[in-house]
């Protein structure tokens, strides 16, 4: 599947939530089960197992990076869980889950080429970098007019990098004196690393631009943390109370969808992979030529 595609199915008049997995969402995760089929709800890998725990199974979950382990998200319940991927993102991740999987266009031009012999197209968007900017860009794209943010820290809340049930049960708290400081969402100063504050502006300048062409409130719900600018702060309780209002089935939008190829679309795929090593055959025959 591609990711474009959840355009035509998912409803936007109802919020969505870009749940990540900072030390805060330990605090956040009972609330937000008040939230699920009233919203949209899209988490990081890493968040996975918290939410899992607490019975809170998101809409869709998402991965980016080469390398992660798979023991994050090493839940029999997350196995189906849509996910949002990249072709790149870790094998072992990919392998292990077995639902639906979007795609979007990462300028690799062999997987491009498949749908160019199809006469399709693969839509892509800014990911930004981490897996929950991928999130956040998605939620921008898909037209919602309220986003919200829980679990983005984007710092060392307690002195802890993750929420607890995350890498390890029990996060260990780490010396953050030499740390660099940020503005704090309800803090003066935060401590926190240098990619972190890399995605901090991020958001921000995404944020910025982004409201110069839509109408979006952009609301941070987050327990603590770093402050993202161009976000309003408002307790997630609050949030869900003024914002979640629709019963929604966001599980039965997702199922009506088809794969992107047909029957036929697939064996013409499964067909140039057959010929791909006899191309790279010739290549390497007029590249020992020349």
């Amino acid at each position: 599947y591609k990711a474009f595609q959840l355009l035509d199915v998912i409803p936007t008049d109802i919020p969505a939530f870009v749940v990540s997995a900072g030390p805060s969402l330990n605090k956040s995760v009972k609330e937000l089960k008040r939230a699920k089929n009233k919203s949209f709800i899209i988490a990081v890998d890493t968040a996975i197992k918290p939410l899992v725990k607490e019975g809170l199974l998101p809409d869709m979950f998402a991965t980016l990076d080469g390398i992660k382990p798979v023991e994050l998200v090493e839940q029999e319940e997350a196995k189906e869980i849509p996910l949002l991927t990249k072709l790149t993102a870790t094998k072992g991740m990919l392998d292990y889950h077995t639902g639906k999987k979007f795609f979007i266009n990462e300028g690799l031009r062999y997987a491009n080429k498949l749908f160019e012999i199809n006469k399709k197209n693969i839509e892509g968007f800014p990911v930004g970098g981490s897996v929950a900017t991928l999130a956040f860009s998605l939620v921008c794209h898909l037209g919602f007019r309220k986003i919200i943010f829980v679990g983005q820290d984007l710092a060392y809340t307690n002195n802890k990098s993750h929420a607890d049930g995350t890498f390890q049960e029990k996060m260990p708290e780490e010396d953050t004196k030499d740390f660099i400081m940020v503005p704090g969402n309800f803090e003066e100063e935060v401590p926190t690393l240098s990619n972190l504050d890399g995605y901090r502006k991020w958001f921000g300048e995404f944020i910025k631009q982004w409201e110069e062409s839509h109408y979006v409130e952009f609301i941070n719900a987050t327990e603590g943390g770093a402050r993202i600018e161009g976000t309003v702060l408002m307790p997630l309780a609050e949030v869900i109370d003024k914002e979640c209002t629709k019963e929604v089935d966001i599980k039965s939008y997702i199922d009506s969808l088809e794969p992107i190829f047909n029957k036929e679309e697939q064996a013409r795929i499964q067909e140039y992979f057959h010929e791909t090593p006899k191309q790279i055959h010739e290549v390497v025959q007029l590249a020992q030529e020349g």
